[in-house]
């Protein structure tokens, strides 16, 4: 993809910014429709700084949850979910039949954190959803026709199936044969496709996999070998390399990652900068990784072809299998941002209203939507839980 990623690389001499996009127009035109121009508006700036305010007060709440032996959260049962609304304001959802009967301080201080926060009344727990969606992953998809997606739409208080053919016979022989339950709603499949491309004038082409694709976040292992994370579709599980990096030493492009860490045997600096030339800015990204996203909160992207966009968070569990390849994923991050063939393994972040300059990295690029402008992103909590890493 692009050396956008702002990995500046230094070898005898030499410093190459890797950065530029490679097709300026595609970059102009892309963004043109989406809020980059205004990105550093004043307005734009009050509407971020909400946004992280709400995402703050939504992992305070999930601090006082207990978690399970893997670290995730358990919510309890009168919680139905947590998200940011259009309005960058913070909406917890109560299931109003499970509210204790007797005293409770901890709930007591979820629904009074604030004032701006708002209470929605649902009728499912996230738990009931997330174990209804867990049965219908763990059993039927990529083993069973026409299902192509799943997952726990917060804002709906629903497991939304996604199928091929979304038609009356097909959702009902659905209900028949699988689950049928009133905690589901049915949407038409989106298409995703993997984002590397073939086309010269990419920031990275890997020795064996022919992949053109973007550097994502600079990261090391406990022994102190420093690296770069990218996708994992973007090489091969075995044998393969980046010229001037290095060579491939974890891979994973299957369930919860499409990740690949590349050590750095070359000598090459690493940088977290990015480099924006068409806005004039420069966004540094921090040690930080955000494990805990929330629906509703503002994400932005930089890669090769379409340079830095930005959006919102759609689900933080998304699963689906790709049609091209029968592989299966979970745990995606979907985002109503645009990216495209290239933008693999681009970095995924958030930045500080405070200081929009800094962001915390959230994830790697991993695919865009065919005919929508919509992404996914493996989580990089996951990428350096599975590959025992950590940024730097």
């Amino acid at each position: 993809m692009k050396k956008k990623i702002g990995l500046i690389l230094c070898s005898a001499m030499i410093l190459t910014t890797l950065v530029i996009p490679v097709n300026a127009q595609e970059y102009e035109n892309l963004t043109q429709n989406d809020s980059n121009k205004m990105q550093y508006s004043e307005d734009y700036l009050v509407k971020l700084e909400r946004n992280e305010l709400a995402a703050k007060k939504a992992n305070m709440i999930e601090s006082k949850f207990i978690k399970n032996k893997l670290g995730e959260v358990i919510y309890p049962d009168y919680i139905g979910g947590l998200y940011i609304d259009s309005n960058d304001n913070l909406t917890i959802q109560v299931v109003e039949q499970n509210i204790p009967n007797s005293q409770n301080e901890t709930y007591e201080s979820i629904i009074n954190i604030d004032e701006n926060s708002k209470i929605e009344y649902v009728d499912y727990s996230y738990e009931e959803l997330n174990e209804l969606n867990d049965t219908i992953l763990n059993n039927f998809l990529g083993k069973i026709d026409n299902l192509t997606g799943l997952y726990v739409d917060v804002v709906s208080n629903r497991v939304v199936v996604e199928l091929e053919d979304l038609t009356d016979e097909k959702i009902e022989e659905f209900k028949k044969n699988v689950i049928d339950s009133p905690m589901i709603s049915f949407n038409k499949t989106t298409i995703f496709e993997l984002i590397s491309t073939a086309s010269p004038g990419g920031s990275f082409i890997s020795t064996k996999g022919q992949q053109q694709c973007s550097y994502g976040y600079r990261a090391k292992l406990s022994t102190g070998q420093t690296g770069i994370v990218t996708a994992a579709h973007c090489l091969k599980s075995s044998g393969d390399s980046i010229p001037g990096i290095g060579t491939l030493r974890s891979y994973q492009n299957i369930g919860e990652l499409d990740a690949a860490f590349v050590t750095n045997n070359s000598g090459a600096t690493l940088s977290n900068i990015i480099i924006v030339p068409s806005l004039g800015i420069t966004i540094t990204l921090s040690a930080n990784v955000n494990s805990s996203p929330v629906a509703g909160q503002s994400i932005s992207k930089y890669g090769r072809s379409t340079g830095l966009t930005s959006g919102t968070i759609t689900t933080t569990n998304y699963s689906y299998t790709d049609s091209e390849t029968n592989i299966s994923y979970t745990k995606q991050i979907r985002a109503a941002m645009v990216s495209t063939n290239g933008d693999s393994g681009g970095p995924a972040f958030q930045q500080s209203g405070s200081n929009s300059s800094n962001a915390t990295i959230v994830g790697i690029m991993h695919a865009s939507g065919k005919y929508t402008s919509e992404s996914l992103i493996t989580q990089a909590s996951l990428i350096n839980q599975h590959f025992a890493l950590s940024t730097y």
